[in-house]
């Protein structure tokens, strides 16, 4: 089934008719990796919106990684499940990401691309703080097919955003920065909450205000405050920013 999923994104691809792109006069200076990427960054630190895209998905997955890493332990010492149940989380999560994949048009188009982006990233911390609190696994199915959908609408409205705030021609150089550092900010999340799980943590257990924390509910739980603090900085840091679409003025319907 996963092998014929390529076929239709093949046969997809391959049906569009996209017009021809003008070509764009080459600079005369030799082609150079190096120079590229840095123009890349240079690029990237002087927008606005990139930048605040970029550190509300560095806390994103920072939050991911760390739920990766952990979620299979989680499952049986906070869950007190089976740990042959894991599967069921994925598949709950894989699921959210579909129906969110079919709702982020939905709600871009009646609020705004840009404020369902970062509702979307304040409901994944949201979402992680009711997981963290959980201590019985068929209420955290549910809770994750309410992650995944989350997590697929922060990625379906942050990819035109990202194309609106960058010129045609630095589209790959744009992209070559986004990738590695979200793929590095990943590697990192995974091993320190690795880290603090196993180490700084090992022990922990503390009660506050009634609640009972203990290593990995600790982790997770911070994990949802900093996506909090990256939704409603993304909501302070582009709150003028709109799509060309979405700014043109509808027509008028009485002529």
């Amino acid at each position: 089934m996963n092998a014929l999923s390529f076929v239709v994104s093949f046969i997809s691809i391959s049906a569009i008719r996209a017009p021809r792109m003008v070509a764009v006069e080459r600079s005369k200076l030799p082609a150079s990796f190096l120079r590229e990427f840095v123009e890349g960054i240079r690029f990237f630190g002087r927008s606005r919106v990139l930048m605040a895209l970029g550190i509300t998905g560095v806390l994103i997955v920072l939050g991911a990684g760390a739920l990766n890493a952990l979620d299979v332990f989680f499952v049986t010492q906070n869950l007190h499940a089976q740990v042959s149940l894991y599967g069921f989380l994925g598949s709950a999560l894989g699921y959210g990401l579909i129906a969110g994949s079919v709702l982020a048009a939905l709600f871009a188009q009646r609020i705004g691309v840009t404020r369902t982006f970062w509702l979307s990233v304040v409901g994944w911390g949201v979402v992680a703080l009711v997981y963290a609190r959980l201590t019985s696994f068929f209420p955290a199915v549910a809770v994750l097919f309410f992650l995944g959908m989350m997590n697929a609408v922060f990625n379906a409205t942050a990819s035109p955003l990202i194309i609106q705030a960058t010129p045609r021609n630095f589209i790959g150089r744009v992209m070559a920065v986004f990738n590695p550092l979200f793929s590095l900010v990943g590697m990192f999340s995974v091993a320190v909450a690795g880290y603090l799980d196993s180490t700084v943590l090992h022990s922990f257990h503390a009660r506050l205000l009634g609640i009972s924390l203990g290593p990995i509910d600790t982790i997770f739980t911070g994990t949802g405050i900093l996506a909090i603090l990256g939704g409603l900085y993304a909501m302070v840091s582009l709150r003028n920013v709109r799509l060309e679409k979405e700014s043109e003025e509808p027509p008028d319907r009485g002529k």
